[in-house]
């Protein structure tokens, strides 16, 4: 009996013993595991990027910008490309289809008639085929690839929103009007576009690029403003960069709102 009530004494001591011990760490568990938390949602919070600073009025004229041509989905059109640059001034036929806000095929052709270049980007990739060199290019969209072209940097969708009448609105995260003109600035206050209101340096729209460093990248100017199945499209676009170079598309012919297949963006191989 004694033996039994000793044993039934030294299990009990064992228990309280257990649960003496596994308190401390049971608490200690329970801080770490809310620091952890607490860490991570401090890094979560640090990670979500806080909205851009926008002033009343360059809301307002965002906003407008925004409702340019709005219900113009895909458009194509042709006439004139012309280049300038080191190489000299050359005048080409032109004829493209798009689809907002970067799918684009462009085909060039040579005052004989003659294919000079075929361009397609498919929302994904950018391909350009240099007829004469027998070149092909091919990268994801984004990257510089109609420079090779146009002689000018700029994206698939900046050349589409041209086309189409409306205004490129880069990625910024402060925006002001500063005597009359809507400047878009990156974190660090260095400025990334500049927006001329209609009327401004007689043109329908002025818009300026720049790079990083702050310096021009190029200059847009909309102009000779027209209707085109109840849109109002530019007749001419006029992009040069700070060293001259450059090119001019005039609009001879719009349509707005065609059928537009999948493949007409698409160039896999050399035509």
């Amino acid at each position: 009996m004694a033996t039994a009530k000793n044993r039934g004494r030294h299990c009990r001591e064992s228990e309280n013993i257990e649960l003496r011990t596994s308190e401390p760490s049971m608490r200690r568990f329970s801080i770490t595991a809310l620091l952890a938390l607490w860490i991570c949602s401090c890094s979560l919070a640090s990670m979500r990027p806080t909205p851009p600073e926008i002033s009343p009025v360059a809301a307002r004229r965002i906003s407008n910008i925004e409702k340019l041509n709005q219900g113009l989905d895909s458009f194509k059109g042709i006439g004139n490309l012309r280049l300038s640059g080191a190489k000299g001034r050359q005048t080409l036929r032109a004829a493209w289809i798009a689809q907002m806000p970067d799918r684009f095929r462009l085909e060039l052709l040579g005052v004989t008639g003659a294919p000079v270049a075929s361009v397609a980007a498919d929302g994904t990739y950018f391909t350009a085929y240099l007829h004469d060199s027998r070149k092909q290019y091919r990268h994801r969209l984004g990257e510089d690839g109609l420079e090779r072209v146009v002689g000018v940097e700029l994206k698939v969708a900046e050349v589409v929103s041209m086309l189409s009448g409306r205004v490129f609105i880069a990625e910024f995260r402060k925006a002001v009007v500063e005597e009359g003109v809507l400047i878009l600035k990156d974190g660090v206050g260095r400025k990334q576009q500049a927006i001329y209101p209609p009327g401004e340096q007689n043109a329908w729209w002025v818009v300026e690029r720049f790079d990083e460093r702050g310096e021009l990248r190029y200059r847009a100017i909309l102009e000779d403003l027209r209707q085109a199945d109840g849109y109002l499209i530019p007749g001419r676009i006029v992009v040069t960069t700070e060293g001259g170079d450059g090119f001019q598309v005039s609009v001879d012919r719009f349509w707005a709102n065609p059928a537009v297949a999948p493949s007409a963006f698409v160039l896999d191989e050399a035509p």
